[in-house]
């Protein structure tokens, strides 16, 4: 009986994770196509939506198909890139921004999944600064003509920086709250973390550096900050 209750679970997860971001690809693809969106503007949407896709991993019960399913879309993300042997199924939406990126945002969640698969807490502190820290820095700080500075991989902006910090704090505040930690703290220091993670990645590295870097870093310091 067990067994059927996680066949179904994992069935269940599988199939709202490959509709939820198949329908998100799909959206983003014709806002650029048609003209809707801006194709930078399509990407950032896909970029925060996809993201999302962390509040379905409580439902697998099983590891390796939890591991699968975010390695499965590296695959699939380098056949829809510019880098793709397969012209027709490269996306526009992947046009813009840096080639790797969509590779490296499922890497990441790969590699978080694979290692902290019993701790999904850390997975939700790790990716969702990415997802909604990185997103809304990269909606801000485009439109920001004023307080811009250097980083290591480029130039910031004041804009960018605060909405990356108060995107991971919101975002991994909320996201802990369901799973029923209350963690003002662990979420103050997780955005500082991402803030300063964001400013020393080289160009176009940072959809690994995040959430990989605080994948490092948390394990150590949660104990102190719950």
């Amino acid at each position: 009986m067990n067994s059927i209750y996680t066949f179904q679970s994992n069935l269940f997860a599988t199939a709202i994770i490959f509709g939820y971001v198949l329908i998100w690809i799909v959206i983003s693809e014709i806002a650029a196509r048609t003209g809707r969106m801006k194709k930078n503007n399509s990407r950032k949407l896909l970029h925060i939506m996809v993201g999302n896709v962390v509040f379905f991993l409580p439902f697998f019960e099983t590891w390796l198909l939890a591991v699968l399913i975010p390695g499965f879309f590296i695959v699939g993300n380098y056949l829809m890139s510019p880098h793709s042997p397969i012209e027709k199924l490269r996306m526009e939406t992947f046009e813009a921004g840096h080639a790797n990126g969509t590779i490296f945002y499922a890497v990441s969640m790969t590699i978080l999944v694979a290692f902290f698969f019993n701790n999904m807490s850390l997975i939700f502190a790790a990716f969702l600064p990415l997802a909604y820290g990185d997103g809304f820095a990269a909606v801000f700080g485009e439109r920001a003509k004023s307080h811009i500075f250097q980083g290591v991989g480029g130039q910031k902006s004041l804009a960018g920086t605060v909405a990356l910090f108060l995107g991971s704090l919101l975002s991994v505040y909320l996201g802990l709250m369901m799973l029923g930690m209350n963690a003002p703290w662990l979420s103050l220091v997780t955005a500082i973390l991402a803030v300063v993670l964001e400013l020393i990645s080289p160009r176009g590295t940072d959809n690994l550096i995040i959430p990989l870097g605080l994948g490092l870093i948390l394990p150590f310091i949660a104990p102190f900050l719950l």
